[in-house]
């Protein structure tokens, strides 16, 4: 090192004389007056500057040459951090084939049962995922256990993505604990508190919304109907429906009346369903005279044998019937009595029976031979949908949001698709199905319109008679013509079950 320094110090003096000494020579014919007396001073200034910038220029290069390690230098302290709010930090996905997801359920209590069927779908999807090679890390809480928030905050800041609650009590529980911090709950909730959805959660389930939509499009769309009823019990969920409904239609610029009945009083029914169809008595006939197309029943099914006759009783029989979500639950376990009564009716729901849904098959192929419902396909959908959406750590809702619309996309569906608008807010587009002898089918657009026709050429005729056989025409506008034959319903099958006797029907 030393021999290195010492050849750089003097290879830089000798250029440094050099360029004095050319300096020197060329300006000496320009200054032979000049008194040599200064010529010497200002040969060794140069020199000496030229010196002491090698060495600065070659101190500076000593660390990369030394092999004598260089001095440790005192600790600091470190520097405070800025007090300023900085912005949310989205983490870039994870590039690993690994995910951590949670699904918080009700494992205890009364909705054990659904709970289990949830996870039983979850587990399927996940052996489906994990054979495409990626892992999936699924904690489930329960949240009957009064420690189940503790759990939820111990869970890794990468598990972000929480399926659940599906009860509000421990939505909102969640909502309001620092538990929930990091974590993108989609709710197995027809509807999240006001503000909530598409920024602190979103739903993984239909809404009652979705219900009114379903029926409302299929009526305006195969029927061309723009008059609607609604006969709805006086308590709060018949209210609530009544209501959604009502703005719904208005959304469509269909015309809406409505009557309430009171629950549990099924023998003031019939009087109290003459105010919605305007009765009237022809020669002791009763005949409406309300305007009406369709008639919305929002009720357990256990009421609509009830309601149907209370309609009859007041000569209303060519009406849609329009029930709620809740026929279908009820039509499992008590399929109609007299079938033809609902030839004109239709309801949603968010599970096809007949399995026509694209990963409705694959479901059934895996549970060999146990067949799927609803809660196993929103379990299966649930984990095929986290996949794809790939949640980590630092989310900002519009990114979940944008997520879930690209994860809608790229899933077949066992269940009713849903979908998310741009601000988070979530649509399912329910089936629709008939009640049918031993069960209900898919409605079939083509047969309702030939049976309305049918209906309308029986009132109008009934109404002919009882004004003495003279012609008179329909009291409401007549019924749009088919648009091909009708076609017969598709007949689902199903477990054998012992048929009620026949009961004969309302005159």
């Amino acid at each position: 090192m030393n021999s290195l320094l010492w050849f750089t110090l003097r290879q830089s003096a000798k250029h440094a004389r050099t360029g004095v000494i050319a300096a020197t020579q060329e300006k000496a014919a320009m200054k032979k007056n000049r008194p040599s007396s200064t010529k010497a001073p200002a040969k060794h200034l140069l020199f000496l500057l030229a010196v002491l910038s090698a060495c600065l220029l070659l101190s500076a290069c000593l660390p990369s040459f030394s092999s004598r390690p260089s001095p440790e230098r005192p600790p600091q302290a470190p520097q405070p951090a800025p007090q300023q709010q900085a912005p949310p930090t989205v983490h870039p996905l994870s590039q690993g084939p690994s995910l951590c997801l949670s699904l918080a359920l009700p494992l205890q209590g009364p909705a054990r049962a659904i709970a289990e069927k949830i996870t039983q779908g979850a587990s399927i999807a996940k052996r489906d995922i994990e054979g495409q090679g990626t892992i999936l890390n699924v904690r489930v809480l329960d949240t009957d256990q009064p420690d189940w928030l503790n759990q939820l905050a111990a869970l890794p800041p990468e598990c972000a993505l929480v399926g659940g609650p599906m009860q509000t009590a421990a939505y909102s529980a969640a909502k309001n604990s620092p538990a929930a911090a990091g974590r993108a709950f989609f709710t197995f909730l027809p509807q999240l508190e006001q503000g909530d959805e598409g920024f602190t959660a979103w739903r993984f389930f239909p809404s009652h919304q979705d219900q009114a939509d379903a029926l409302l499009s299929f009526m305006q769309i195969e029927m061309g109907f723009i008059s609607y009823g609604i006969f709805y019990p006086d308590e709060p969920y018949g209210r609530r429906m009544a209501e959604i409904f009502r703005q719904r239609a208005a959304l469509r610029g269909a015309v809406v009346q409505s009557a309430t009945y009171t629950p549990g009083a099924s023998a003031k029914w019939p009087d109290e369903a003459a105010k919605l169809v305007g009765r009237q008595e022809i020669n002791k006939t009763p005949f409406p005279t309300a305007n009406l197309q369709a008639v919305f029943l929002p009720d357990s099914w256990a009421s609509a044998d009830q309601l149907i006759t209370s309609l009859h009783y007041n000569g209303e029989d060519r009406l849609v019937l329009l029930g709620d979500s809740l026929w279908g639950t009820g039509i499992e376990s008590r399929p109609p009595a007299i079938p033809r009564n609902y030839q004109l009716s239709v309801f949603p729901a968010p599970w096809n029976p007949g399995l026509s849904a694209p990963g409705a098959q694959v479901l059934l192929a895996a549970m060999q031979g146990a067949v799927p419902d609803f809660w196993t396909g929103l379990g299966y959908d649930f984990l095929h949908f986290a996949a794809h959406m790939k949640l980590t750590a630092g989310w900002i809702p519009q990114l979940v949001t944008q997520r879930a619309t690209e994860a809608q996309g790229n899933m077949a569906w066992s269940m009713a698709p849903i979908t998310w608008d741009s601000q988070g807010r979530a649509a399912q587009a329910l089936f629709l199905f008939t009640p049918v002898a031993g069960g209900y089918t898919s409605a079939q657009p083509e047969q309702i319109r030939a049976d309305w026709v049918a209906a309308q050429t029986r009132f109008s005729e009934r109404l002919r008679i009882a004004q003495g056989g003279s012609s008179a025409p329909a009291l409401i506008a007549p019924a749009p013509e088919p648009a091909s034959a009708p076609v017969a319903p598709l007949w689902l099958p199903r477990p054998a079950a012992a048929q009620p006797p026949p009961v004969p029907a309302t005159p």
